[in-house]
């Protein structure tokens, strides 16, 4: 498996999974509530995994399991990295009995990336996963450590570039996201958009001046030259945005193709990484996901939904989310708002990606993938959504 950072644009993102049986644990689940622990069940365990060295990754999760897990006998685990540790890695611990009458039991291990607490809420995270988890919307978690996750092991494989359009898949996925924004978790704030204070979040992490010289020159000829504004961009979309009154729900935020998996046994939907999940915009949900059809490891934006597609898709995904059939108003509501959105998107993970390109220290070139395509595409969309605010 293979983990790269990649954008929806710049294809700068984290989490890019390759390996066709990925199994992860925070997974959204088309399933019944149920009574999961909540933070004060929890283990706390002050210990640290590390996240670059293999061989001491699995002995602090050793460690880990011995707390947790003290009947495991340690020559019965083996381990398997779904993840090279680009932004996290995630660590799979399986115990196999030795009398081979037992099923096999496994443990996830999110590990995460150095200095990501500085764009990520960790105990917002974890709340929410739990929040999810009593909903059966979330495998268990079972213990926090320094600087990560151990939870329950769901299967599943992620979509593709080819079956993200497979009727039955499209339909469960709308099933599964429609239910996703319906939910209401208690954040201990009022439920505000998350995306403009995400937004000032990433630019206040992040300086245009690089310590060095090659990635400064990069940047100056991306962005400099072009006269990019952040702050401006930042202002243009938000005014716009605003005027438009979108649904405030509980999102995603991150619908990327590889952060949606199928179980082929239970035609099943489910979503993973909750990093970014908070409450947002729905329609930037939606139009972030429709980004992601450009791909992963081999991006073409041909492949981006054309309008009717986009109408047919938000028309299943109402059905679900209003639980009757949609009016045209409804459908055209949602479907004339995506450009923006579209842009908002693009704009979103191309400032994630500056940030990461300083903070990170994971050895990764964040900027050698940074071109025009990610702000072109923002621009055009910008400007498509500012024609029909003024038809």
């Amino acid at each position: 498996m293979q983990d790269c950072i990649y954008c929806p644009e710049l294809h700068l993102r984290k989490h890019l999974v390759t390996e066709f049986d990925y199994i992860f644990a925070s997974s959204i689940l088309l399933n019944t509530k149920s009574t999961m622990p909540d933070a004060n069940d929890i283990f706390t365990i002050n210990i640290k995994v590390p996240l670059t060295d293999d061989e001491a990754t699995k002995e602090g999760a050793l460690l880990v399991l011995k707390e947790i897990k003290p009947t495991w006998k340690r020559e019965l685990i083996s381990f398997k990295a779904f993840t090279v540790g680009i932004t996290n890695k995630i660590l799979c611990a399986t115990y196999s009995p030795a009398n081979g009458t037992t099923h096999k039991e496994r443990l996830l291990f999110r590990i995460y990336g150095n200095n990501t607490d500085k764009i990520i809420d960790r105990n917002k995270e974890f709340n929410n996963w739990l929040y999810l988890a009593s909903h059966g919307c979330a495998a268990q978690i079972y213990a926090r450590f320094s600087g990560g996750i151990v939870s329950g092991f769901l299967p599943g494989n992620t979509l593709t570039v080819d079956n993200v359009r497979n009727d039955t898949i499209v339909a469960n996925t709308c099933k599964s996201l429609s239910r996703l924004h319906k939910l209401k978790p208690n954040t201990g704030d009022e439920a505000k958009p998350t995306l403009f204070i995400k937004i000032r979040q990433f630019l206040a992490n992040f300086s245009a001046h690089y310590e060095s010289k090659r990635k400064q020159e990069r940047y100056d000829k991306f962005f400099k030259q072009r006269e990019i504004s952040f702050l401006h961009d930042l202002h243009r979309l938000r005014d716009i945005i605003q005027r438009r009154q979108s649904k405030v729900v509980f999102c995603h935020n991150d619908l990327l193709i590889h952060n949606i998996i199928h179980d082929d046994k239970t035609d099943s939907i489910s979503f993973i990484d909750y990093e970014y999940a908070d409450y947002n915009y729905q329609d930037f949900d939606i139009a972030n996901h429709f980004c992601e059809y450009a791909g992963v490891e081999d991006f073409n934006y041909s492949r981006c939904p054309d309008k009717e597609y986009k109408r047919e898709w938000i028309t299943k995904y109402l059905i679900y989310y209003l639980e009757r059939k949609p009016t045209k108003d409804e459908v055209d509501n949602l479907l004339d708002g995506n450009n923006i959105f579209e842009a908002a998107a693009h704009f979103f993970w191309a400032l994630w990606a500056l940030v990461q390109s300083q903070i990170s220290t994971i050895d990764f070139d964040y900027l050698e993938r940074v071109n025009t395509v990610q702000i072109n595409n923002y621009r055009f969309s910008v400007v498509a959504g500012l024609v029909l605010q003024i038809n």
